[in-house]
Order: structure tokens, then C-alpha cells, then sequence
């Protein structure tokens, strides 16, 4: 029984990565509207100062706009930002 797709509507997946990308770790960040600033300032923070490691960011969110994560995608090929 896959209860996921019961809470996850739909799934996006940003990245610079090169096709043969795997990550050295995964975090997960659970938030709201109000908390994508702050969301950003971390991703922002843990890729520059992680730069050699390849990190897949989980976002579980109810509300998603993709224009707030393009900076962070342009300075850094080694992440993957997936949206639920």
C-alpha cells in the first residue's frame, strides 16, 4: 500500500546536476508559504558550504513557486531540489 501519493499531489524536480548525479545525502525540510525565505537562506547556507558534496533537498510544501530556487540552481551543480 503506497500511502504517498494519498498526501503528495503532484512532484517537481530542479537541478543543474549532470545525468550521472548521486547524492551523498538527502535532507528533507516540511514547510508552508511562510517558511520559503528561511527555506532558501538553508539551501543557500549548506551548499556553500558543502560545495563538493551532492545533496538531493526533499521539500514538502503547499505552495510552490520555482522562480525562488533559480539562483541557487545556477550557482551550484551538485544538488537536486525535489518538491512535493
Amino acid at each position: 500500500m503506497n500511502k504517498f501519493n494519498d498526501f503528495v499531489s503532484k512532484t517537481y524536480t530542479l537541478s543543474n546536476a549532470q545525468d550521472n548525479f548521486v547524492p551523498n545525502i538527502n535532507i528533507a525540510f516540511a514547510i508552508d508559504k511562510n517558511y520559503l525565505k528561511p527555506c532558501g537562506i538553508t539551501l543557500y547556507s549548506i551548499t556553500k558550504n558543502n560545495p563538493d558534496i551532492n545533496i538531493d533537498f526533499h521539500i514538502f510544501t503547499t505552495f510552490f513557486d520555482p522562480k525562488g530556487y533559480q539562483d541557487i540552481l545556477e550557482k551550484n551543480n551538485n544538488i537536486r531540489i525535489h518538491v512535493y
